[in-house]
């Protein structure tokens, strides 16, 4: 919002109250439960040995492990569906559409890489200026865009882009300590382009061809709560 200017000494607006367009959404609750039986333990040999027998912390910890696995994988799958506007649960209904909740209209853009007279740097400047006009002020640092490995070959290889890319790829590997690329396959106009390869059998997997981009560093427009029970 714009501030007004006053003369000098003139107290100012205070911050708006907006508590009457707020909208309440419940978090969602992701409970794991186990439990370590005797059976578990009793006559058994930790892995890699034949004599010692395995000790029940270290089976506790085991499924610990196995069970933050399955809600780091979950957490993954929320934040690629919201990125999208929609939270999908594990069987597939949906928690939240949010682009139907705040009227949001997602925009498309088409870079035609199967026509070799496409100017994908022209692309994305126009899809940029749109992403920067929907951020309303917001701050950010750069961009992310999470590609299907068929959007970033066809994007990194088109004839308007390669030469681009294999000057970032030769950079990155000079400037790597083993010569590798870090997990940004190519880095143009302030964005990140990663290779998203993660399939989760629901509908916010990233189809083939396509491809997601979001603001990072972002102050109001994406933010990730998390809550516990008191």
């Amino acid at each position: 919002m714009l501030v007004q200017s006053v003369p000098r000494g003139t107290p100012g607006k205070p911050v708006a109250d907006k508590r009457g367009d707020l909208k309440t959404f419940k978090t969602v609750y992701l409970p794991k439960d186990d439990v370590v039986r005797a059976d578990d333990v009793q006559n058994v040999r930790t892995f890699g040995t034949g004599n010692t027998a395995t000790a029940v912390n270290d089976k506790v910890n085991d499924k610990l492990a196995l069970m933050k696995g399955d809600i780091e994988y979950t957490r993954e799958h929320l934040q690629l569906g919201a990125l999208q506007g929609k939270v999908v649960d594990a069987d597939g209904s949906v928690i939240y559409d949010f682009n139907k909740e705040f009227g949001i209209k997602r925009n498309v853009f088409n870079f035609a890489l199967s026509s070799e007279a496409t100017k994908a740097g022209s692309v994305m400047d126009a899809m940029l200026r749109q992403l920067r006009k929907n951020l309303t002020g917001d701050t950010f640092k750069g961009w992310m865009a999470f590609c299907s490995p068929e959007f970033l070959e066809a994007f990194a290889y088109h004839k308007s882009i390669y030469d681009l890319y294999a000057r970032f790829a030769e950079t990155a590997k000079a400037y790597t300590a083993d010569g590798s690329n870090t997990e940004v396959a190519f880095r143009h106009r302030n964005v990140d382009f990663i290779e998203y390869n993660y399939q989760f059998g629901s509908d916010v997997d990233i189809k083939p061809g396509e491809a997601i981009i979001a603001p990072v560093g972002t102050k109001k427009t994406l933010k990730e709560y998390f809550a516990r029970l008191t």
